[in-house]
This record gives C-alpha cells, sequence and structure tokens, in this order.
C-alpha cells in the first residue's frame, strides 16, 4: 500500500466524515426552525403543521451544502494533519524504506507498520464528526442536534394534538378560554295573553332566539302589536323570534279587549227618540 492510495482512502474517509458532520449540523437548524413555527403556530392557533414539516426539510437541505463547501470539506493540509496526527507517515515510510531487507527487526517494523495501517484502514470504515475541536465537539454537536430534535418533534406533536383538539392552545392557556358574550332576551306575559314557548331565553352574541307565541288566554282579546314594532308591520305578527342577537332586550306583547256584543240594535231596549 503506497502513500498515494493511504492519501486517496483518507481523502474519502473525510469527504463522508465533512458531509454527515453538515447533515448533523443542518438538522440542528431545521429543528430549531421546526420548534420555531410550531410554537408560534400553537400559541395563535394556527393550522400549519405541514408548514413546519417543509421548513424544516428545506432549512436543513440549504444548509447542508454550505456547512460542507465552508465548513466541513476536506483539504490537502486536513488529510495531511490527520494522517500525521496517527502517526502513518511514520510507518508509510518504515514499510518503504525496509521493504528489500530480510533481517528480522525489518520484518518486525514492517509488520508493526502493516498491523497499524490496517487498524487505520478498518478506523476509515467508522464516521466521526470532524470537528477542530474533537471528539469533545462532535458529541457537543450530536447532543445539540439530539436535543433540538426531541424538542422541534414534541412542539410538533403537540401543535398536531392541538389542531386535533385533544388539547388547548397557547393561547388559551396562557389567557384562559374565552368566554363567549351572551345576552338575555325575555318576552313579557301581559293582561290577556300568555306566551307559548321559552319566554327568557340566554342567546349568545349574533345568535337568535327560539320561536315564541302570544296567545290570548280569554275570549274577546285580539292581539294588536309587539312593544317594539308598529301596527303595519309585516313582521308585527303573535309569533316571532330574534336573529343576529347584539344586546338584552325585553318586550311585550299589546293585546286589545274587543267588543263582542255585536253593536246595537237586536233584543235591546230601543233608543229613545224624540
Amino acid at each position: 500500500m503506497d502513500s498515494r492510495e493511504v492519501f486517496k482512502k483518507y481523502r474519502a474517509k473525510l469527504e463522508r466524515e465533512g458531509i454527515i458532520t453538515s447533515i448533523v449540523c443542518s438538522l440542528a437548524i431545521g429543528f430549531v426552525v421546526v420548534f420555531a413555527l410550531a410554537f408560534t403556530f400553537w400559541m395563535k392557533e394556527i393550522k400549519g403543521l405541514w408548514i413546519c414539516a417543509v421548513a424544516g426539510i428545506a432549512v436543513t437541505a440549504a444548509f447542508t451544502p454550505l456547512f460542507y463547501f465552508k465548513k466541513f470539506r476536506p483539504d490537502t493540509k486536513e488529510i495531511a494533519r490527520r494522517l500525521d496526527n496517527q502517526g502513518l507517515d511514520e510507518r508509510m515510510i518504515t514499510m518503504t524504506e525496509l521493504s528489500a531487507e530480510d533481517s528480522y527487526i525489518a520484518k518486525l517494523q514492517r509488520e508493526d507498520a502493516a498491523v497499524s495501517l490496517k487498524k487505520n484502514e478498518e478506523d476509515g470504515n467508522k464516521i466521526r464528526f470532524r470537528l477542530a475541536g474533537g471528539k469533545k465537539c462532535g458529541k457537543a454537536i450530536a447532543l445539540t442536534t439530539g436535543t433540538t430534535g426531541v424538542i422541534g418533534i414534541a412542539m410538533s406533536v403537540i401543535l398536531g394534538l392541538t389542531i386535533m383538539g385533544t388539547l388547548p392552545s397557547g393561547n388559551k392557556l396562557v389567557h384562559g378560554e374565552e368566554q363567549p358574550v351572551r345576552y338575555m332576551v325575555s318576552y313579557m306575559e301581559g293582561d290577556g295573553y300568555m306566551i307559548v314557548g321559552e319566554a327568557d331565553q340566554i342567546v349568545e352574541e349574533g345568535g337568535k332566539t327560539s320561536e315564541i307565541t302570544a296567545v290570548a288566554v280569554e275570549e274577546g282579546w285580539a292581539f294588536v302589536q309587539w312593544s317594539d314594532m308598529q301596527p303595519d308591520d309585516p313582521n308585527n305578527i303573535p309569533t316571532r323570534h330574534e336573529e343576529n342577537v347584539t344586546e338584552d332586550k325585553v318586550v311585550f306583547a299589546i293585546f286589545m279587549e274587543v267588543d263582542s256584543s255585536g253593536g246595537g240594535g237586536g233584543d235591546g231596549e230601543p233608543e229613545d227618540s224624540d
């Protein structure tokens, strides 16, 4: 195995590390975006779960090449530094210089170099996070991405359950359940009539009441009008209901006793004449 082959293998290894590290870093940012959007939508009661997912994927896809080409793409100096840190340069020189010798010491040194190269070749299949700070920074990146992932996904689940109606929104949790405005509509009974139906009704703002009817309780009484209408109003009939209620309201019907004697004449006493 010559030095160029080792260099080529390590370039491929570092490129894989760079790509994976770029993806992991981008995922951390993507999860932060997902959390921010999901939290905002949860507070404002916006049904935008799919927007969170699309935004997270888009941000991850956009930042991955930026991280790779700006930060984690290996160059010749980086590859040489990694090789030097693992002591492969000296072992490569040893194998080259002692390749023609058959002495016992030369064989031992060649075997040692071969074992070291084999070990590093096996390690080449293991992907590590390649950062200037080494393994500690790699663990920090993994921990950060894992944490943001859990938070982002959890917030998305909460938003989804809120959209389904299982959980309350953030706005309701903070300010409490908003109570609807309600109004009282009363239909009063009076002389000569009664109300058939629900006389006192509580209605939400903008709602309507159920139908009621003003009915005479005795013969000889006739409906004239409602207190809030004119006699010639087309809606001025004994049966009514209210629509688009926006205030408390009290109304009553006006009934008049009618003369049922049939007027003059008949069997009554005759009128005096001059």
